[in-house]
């Protein structure tokens, strides 16, 4: 299998390959009709769930630098004899649009730069093998497996992650022994597996993505601590405004006592004279007296 722009276009044909053979007219060009039962097939709750995951938290990061994810859309390629055919990868990076491809059409779209399959209980073989080869023959840069879930549909105890990037004509194995961890430059970020769960890493800055989750947490935090801070703010103000009345009946209270002290002190100024007078009368009273003897 090679990609298109390797073909010429006189070796083309009309006819999509996933046409059945026994329609042989007036069929349907759509990519998505006559799907196999496989292809219709749910892959599971838990395969669903991490391609979900995925797409959601990276939505916003790669829409800030012009890219997108596309969740199961069919991929549009030709094989050898020109014959168009179809794959649905999980997750398939490429330029955002809106609205969002139907299909990535291989006739008219680059290579992708990043495929993710994400294992469902009976994909592991085909993903790690025949995709391998079928991505490396359609020019993808960089391919990811995330090996999660067991042939019974049970969750793995360890997610492993299996890597391959272009060098050369094909897609070649990065990861041999650490199955941890993963750099995707077309993505921009880290893949880590940390206690059975993903954690996405910015190359540019070093710092983890968060999920819906950690963020309502965060929110939570912030939310309780906007109330604390507000309850502290109408506490300090109630102490600010008791402080203030304080204060003021202080002030009230140093101004009657100083009203009361000048009281005081004109009644022992009208005191001191009525003293004065009755002494001066006494006296004139007794120099009276005085001169009357005879």
């Amino acid at each position: 299998m090679v990609h298109a722009q390797q073909l010429p276009n006189s070796n083309w044909h009309d006819r999509p390959g996933w046409i059945p053979a026994d329609i042989t007219d007036h069929w349907d060009d759509d990519p998505y009709a006559y799907q196999t039962e496989e292809e219709a097939m749910p892959a599971g709750g838990l395969h669903n769930f991490l391609s979900a995951y995925i797409m959601e938290m990276l939505r916003i990061p790669l829409q800030a630098n012009g890219l997108m994810l596309m969740m199961d859309n069919f991929m549009l390629y030709r094989d050898l004899h020109g014959t168009r055919r179809r794959i649905g990868p999980d997750l398939l990076l490429c330029p955002f649009q809106s609205p969002p491809l139907n299909v990535y059409n291989l006739d008219h779209q680059p290579p992708p730069a990043l495929i993710i399959e994400v294992t469902s209980p009976k994909s592991l073989y085909r993903d790690i093998h025949d995709k391998v080869d079928l991505y490396s023959a359609l020019a993808v840069e960089s391919y990811l497996v995330i090996d999660a879930v067991k042939p019974d549909g049970t969750p793995k105890h360890n997610i492993e992650l299996r890597h391959w990037h272009r060098r050369g004509n094909r897609l070649r194995p990065t990861l041999t022994t650490n199955r941890s961890h993963c750099t995707l430059p077309p993505l921009g970020f880290k893949i880590e597996i940390v206690d059975q769960s993903m954690r996405f890493i910015d190359l540019k800055n070093g710092l983890p993505l968060r999920d819906g989750g950690e963020w309502r947490t965060e929110a939570d935090r912030e939310s309780r601590r906007a109330d604390d801070e507000a309850k502290q703010k109408v506490i300090a103000q109630q102490r600010a405004d008791e402080e203030t009345i304080r204060a003021d009946d202080q002030a009230k209270q140093k101004v009657f006592a100083e009203r009361r002290a000048d009281d005081q002190a004109k009644q022992k100024v009208i005191a001191e004279q009525r003293a004065a007078a009755a002494e001066a009368e006494l006296l004139q009273l007794r120099e009276l007296l005085h001169q009357s003897q005879p």
